[in-house]
């Protein structure tokens, strides 16, 4: 609150009691803590996403090799991560 003015996403939407508890904290946390490791950058910022992202694809092609699905399932899942904007973003 900057005087009677609420600054939060649109005009306090979320906000009850004047606190967001809809709004998960935990890539707020992430991000600070990298951005406190490595500096205020952007790819400070940007980091513990994109480890996440890549963590993600490496247990997902882990779990296609050990389930031994056929190569049509893996291009498949291949090209559906890789049209998927969440992963491309």
């Amino acid at each position: 609150m900057i005087g009677h003015n609420i600054l939060a996403y649109r005009n306090g939407l979320l906000v009850r009691d004047r606190h967001d508890r809809s709004t998960p904290p935990l890539p707020a946390y992430l991000a600070a803590v990298s951005m406190k490791a490595f500096g205020k950058t952007v790819l400070a910022a940007w980091l513990p996403f994109a480890l996440f992202g890549l963590g993600t694809v490496i247990l997902l092609a882990g779990w296609l090799l050990r389930r031994a699905v056929t190569f049509l399932v893996q291009a498949i899942t291949a090209l559906a991560s890789l049209g998927n904007v969440s992963f491309f973003l």
